[in-house]
């Protein structure tokens, strides 16, 4: 294999107790799928003394744009064309990611950087802490639970996200539209996205094959790939908080929507907004190869239909500290300018969270909705 940078052979070298491929020349190094996690671990569990918490200054660095739209490295295991990732989405280290192997590479002292930025993040002091409590080593019964592989998995996870659904301090509670109906596609949905998660984490699977196979990658897409995560990347969440986000704004604003469509015609709603939330993100990002996975561009699409169906409806919402009621149009007028917002800030950055997809969903939302009230619309029963 040869560097991405100078195009020296990759010699293999024990490192940290982990053959990895570095250049001699540019002090870079190649980890195939997992090394890097597990170089970390020793990292943290050996020399946490010796690895300064940078994590404060870290932070507050901005992305340097010349770094991040410097030319693009080639995978030295697949010679493809790499993506570039912020690390964990806040350490602001960039590293150039290959989405065909997985395999990450790193400039000179780039992973060490990593490794002060996991130190100072709390839950990974804590499981650095459980490592080092259950004194494990290789020769270990298996079978016990394993705090190692538990961190691997954290770090192996996707990019934590930067903003959640909406503000923190912000939260919708319930509207003031009763329903006549009970809203079985909306409960169906609900369970299905549950029973999905639990069962990606009773399986113990690596959730990064997972995400990789059935979430939406938009080169994928873009090479004539993968057309079935359009609709299995809705089911798929990247964490408890993505799956409580989502599932909480579909709670509030489906069931109303379901009732004005009917079961049906609500299901076929959520599907196609989904798709075209889809098809924006992809236009957007299409040289990713990060997988994106969840609901929340379809339950744009629902929030769109809402806004246009009831736009006075009242929405008791938790503001700061005091529960107060928000006419419909504001709360999620509001919303949609952040995701507006953000997504300006972070256009040309990779970041977890696709607010472009948001925007994509809310407005096919309207558009589908306006449809099916002039168009589609079955004719009122005398």
């Amino acid at each position: 294999m040869k560097c991405p940078n100078c195009l020296d052979e990759l010699k293999e070298h024990l490192h940290y107790k982990h053959y990895i491929d570095t250049c001699g020349s540019c002090g870079g190094a190649w980890f195939d799928y997992g090394e890097l996690s597990s170089s970390i671990e020793y990292i943290l569990q050996k020399h946490s003394s010796k690895v300064a918490d940078s994590n404060s200054e870290l932070t507050r660095s901005r992305l340097n744009p010349d770094t991040v739209n410097e030319l693009k490295k080639s995978c030295p295991r697949c010679n493809l064309p790499m993506q570039k990732i912020n690390y964990m989405y806040d350490s602001n280290v960039i590293l150039d990611k290959c989405g065909q192997c997985g395999g990450l590479w790193a400039d000179y002292g780039e992973f060490k950087k990593i490794a002060s930025y996991c130190k100072g993040n709390p839950q990974m002091e804590a499981l650095g802490k459980s490592i080092l409590k259950s004194g494990w080593s290789p020769g270990k019964d298996k079978k016990d639970k394993d705090p190692i592989v538990e961190l691997g998995n954290f770090l192996n996870q996707p990019a934590r996200p930067i903003f959640f659904f909406g503000p923190r301090f912000i939260i919708p509670l319930k509207d003031d539209i009763a329903t006549n109906i009970i809203p079985y596609g909306t409960i169906g949905l609900l369970l299905i996205n549950i029973l999905i998660f639990l069962l990606m984490l009773k399986s113990g699977g690596n959730s990064l094959e997972i995400y990789q196979k059935y979430g939406l990658v938009p080169s994928e897409i873009l090479s004539g790939r993968g057309y079935l995560s359009f609709f299995s990347s809705l089911f798929l969440h990247g964490g408890f908080m993505h799956l409580l986000g989502n599932m909480f704004f579909l709670w509030i604003f489906a069931d109303n929507v379901e009732e004005h469509l009917g079961l049906g015609e609500f299901i076929a709603f959520f599907i196609i907004c989904g798709f075209w939330a889809d098809i924006i993100h992809i236009l957007t990002n299409a040289d990713s190869t990060i997988p994106t996975v969840g609901a929340s561009g379809a339950i744009a699409g629902i929030m769109g239909a809402y806004f246009y169906l009831f736009p006075h409806a009242k929405i008791k919402t938790l503001v700061f500290y005091q529960i107060i009621d928000i006419p419909a149009f504001i709360l999620i007028g509001t919303w949609l300018a952040l995701q507006l917002l953000y997504a300006a800030i972070t256009f040309g950055v990779n970041t977890s969270v696709a607010f472009s997809a948001h925007i994509g969903g809310f407005f096919s939302g309207i558009f589908f909705i306006w449809l099916y009230e002039n168009k589609i619309k079955p004719p009122a029963r005398a």
